[in-house]
């Protein structure tokens, strides 16, 4: 079969033709592109026909099986894609303790691995198992019970010989990267069967192998004088700025690296966000900026790309902290518990150059000598957002250059009462200010805020976990009127405050409006508008906590 016969079944969106003659070359040839052509056009595939089976976990097993045992090469990957799917599990406590209990309450797990058994070789069923292996989603309670659910595992990446598993599970066997710790067990026990063969297969030469490529994806031609090094040094240095990340998405591509298209779906999504903030600069959330029609396509392969590459594409900081990524780069990092990782791996995250993109750093639950570690290090130069929820940590923030550096902060009450060293830090590029009072020192909370020397430079202040059952508006009133805010935030993020061109706004989304009644009617602010649910009203008169806006100049507005 030639490329030209793939291209032509492509032309006249014949899918189903093009897998099967491509499946017959990768057959031939085991190359690893022509196994990207065949996950390319089995999306393709999936995408133009409805293979969508209705009904209960049973009847979706019954139904893959079936379509397992006709399946032609089309159907394999729609088997691939959904082999860990609304699969049954029948749990019986009484055999629990029996020996092959794995094979009665998985029963219909090894269903499906023996039907993909009996099917050629294939590098999308190789691909589905290699995810399993990066994630394990079944277990035993012991890595040692759990073996047995995987060794068809093994058995059939080894039979699929899809060398693509080496550079996708490599990094698991150097540094497992499982959520848990018997996944990791799992993952340091199984993958150097899958390696060992896979690295021994002989994967023949491929013509136009160019040509090739351009049925994964059109390759751009952009040609740029910056090394890779070069390019990253301008992201890293760069954060803010998204053509440097354009560039070094191009320089990717042009090698046909997935990360290269991970970096410019990401790009694309923050983009249309950014439009979408400017058109309605209200909303709260991308949930109301955009809908799922149009963010699921970036959701979706974005996603999966990330359990594909996370390990390698992380390194140490996948073992040590949960990354959120954004516009390609990680973003935020939360620090993850000790035992996440060990030493050797935790120091090479505190010296480890991707931490320049970080921008948000959370404590997590992680250790206060490892959070110290990760704010001290030069690679993470660029984090402007972080907690201080400890005494012993404060003259670290009092220092060059975090302290310069610090935007926006989450600090415990505790700490920001009773710390006289923190009285004397000037953070001049700080903006946004969190509390967390856990219900007690709300007076006190409020005498310190204004007490400090950077407080007048604040535009947001959230004071969570805020006393709202006592008559609250004497805080409130303190503090608005005393500093230049654009946002006061109280109460689990109940009651909110912002200024706005026509004046003051005040929102209440908690689920009783009481404490809301209250605050009208006590406070000195002069209000532009109230809203709330419908839902807040249910123990306060409707009427009366109208009266009390229209006391204070305001529209009472009922949100939907």
């Amino acid at each position: 079969m030639s490329l030209a016969q793939v291209l032509a079944a492509v032309q006249v969106r014949r899918f189903d033709q093009a897998i099967a003659w491509a499946a017959q070359v990768w057959a031939t040839t085991r190359h690893p592109v022509i196994a990207d052509v065949l996950d390319a056009l089995t999306e393709l595939d999936l995408a133009a026909r409805d293979f969508r089976v209705r009904g209960t976990r049973n009847e979706f097993h019954a139904a893959w099986l079936q379509r397992a045992a006709k399946a032609d090469f089309a159907m394999v990957g729609w088997l691939a894609k959904t082999l860990t799917e609304r699969l049954p599990v029948n749990v019986n406590k009484r055999a629990s303790r029996r020996e092959n209990y794995h094979l009665v309450k998985y029963a219909a797990w090894f269903q499906r691995l023996t039907a993909l058994q009996n099917l050629k070789a294939d590098p999308r069923i190789a691909s589905a198992l290699a995810a399993v292996l990066e994630e394990p989603p079944l277990n035993m309670g012991t890595v040692h019970r759990s073996i047995d659910l995987y060794r068809p595992v093994i058995a059939l990446l080894q039979k699929c010989g899809d060398v693509r598993g080496i550079a996708r599970l490599s990094p698991h066997e150097q540094l497992p990267g499982a959520k848990n710790q018997l996944s990791r067990g799992l993952q340091a026990t199984l993958i150097p069967y899958v390696l060992t063969p896979l690295s021994k297969i002989q994967v023949a030469p491929l013509l136009d192998e160019t040509e090739w490529k351009r049925l994964v994806k059109p390759v751009p031609r952009v040609k740029t004088a910056l090394s890779e090094e070069q390019l990253l040094e301008q992201v890293y240095a760069n954060v803010a700025d998204d053509a440097p990340r354009a560039a070094y998405a191009d320089m990717l591509t042009e090698r046909a690296d997935d990360r290269g298209e991970f970096i410019a779906l990401q790009l694309a999504l923050a983009n249309e966000l950014k439009i979408a903030k400017a058109a309605r600069p209200e909303a709260r959330s991308v949930a109301e900026l955009l809908s799922w029609d149009s963010t699921w396509h970036y959701e979706r392969r974005s996603q999966a790309m990330l359990r594909a590459y996370r390990m390698q594409w992380l390194g140490p900081l996948g073992a040590t902290l949960k990354i959120r990524f954004e516009r390609g780069f990680p973003c935020e990092a939360t620090v993850l518990p000790n035992a996440a990782a060990p030493a050797r791996v935790w120091e090479l995250a505190f010296r480890d150059p991707r931490l320049a993109t970080v921008e948000i750093l959370n404590p997590g639950k992680g250790s206060e000598a490892h959070f110290e570690a990760l704010l001290n290090s030069p690679a993470a130069r660029n984090v402007h957002t972080t907690s201080l929820r400890s005494h012993s940590l404060v003259p670290l923030f009092g220092r060059q250059p975090l302290a310069e550096r610090l935007q926006t902060m989450s600090i415990a009450a505790e700490v920001l009462i009773h710390s006289q060293p923190l009285r004397h830090f000037a953070w001049p590029r700080l903006h946004s200010l969190e509390v967390d009072t856990a219900y007690r020192n709300t007076s006190a909370v409020t005498e310190a805020v204004l007490s400090y020397r950077w407080a007048g430079q604040l535009k947001v202040l959230t004071i969570d976990r805020f006393e709202t059952s006592e008559p609250f508006a004497r805080e409130v009133d303190a503090l608005w009127k005393a500093l230049s805010l654009d946002l006061l935030i109280l109460g689990d993020r109940w009651h909110r405050i912002s200024r706005h061109p026509d004046g003051l706004h005040y929102g209440f989304h908690g689920y009783s409006a009481e404490e809301s009644l209250k605050f009208l009617q006590q406070t000195s602010l002069k209000l532009r508008r109230v809203s709330m649910h419908p839902y807040s009203l249910e123990k306060v008169d409707r009427k009366e906590l109208a009266a009390a806006a229209k006391a204070n100049g305001a529209e009472l507005v009922m949100l939907k």
